[in-house]
């Protein structure tokens, strides 16, 4: 496993998979279309983190190319404390 900037992940020749966060800790927002494209091409499989709420003002990553697409859904109405699984949500590009 390699922890690096988004952007140096064409830096590295064997990579078989990279997981990008769209929103980033901080609060950043990202479009990684041309990235993904790149990455696409070395037949890269990606992987992106999404915040759902997010999504309603942004691109979704899989319109982007993304090959798969995971976040969490618990801001929805489960409290932490309700001692019952928070929602997840994975989807892929078939």
């Amino acid at each position: 496993m390699i922890v690096d900037d988004a952007a140096k992940a064409l830096d590295h020749q064997n990579v078989f998979g990279v997981l990008l966060q769209q929103v980033g800790s901080t609060g950043e927002i990202h479009d990684y279309s041309a990235l993904i494209s790149k990455l696409k091409a070395r037949k890269v499989i990606v992987s992106v983190a999404a915040d759902f709420m997010a999504l309603v003002l942004l691109t979704a990553p899989g319109k982007q190319g993304a090959d798969i697409v995971f976040g969490s859904a618990q801001r929805f109405g489960v409290p932490m404390g309700l001692r019952r699984p928070a929602r997840g949500v994975l989807c892929r590009d078939r």
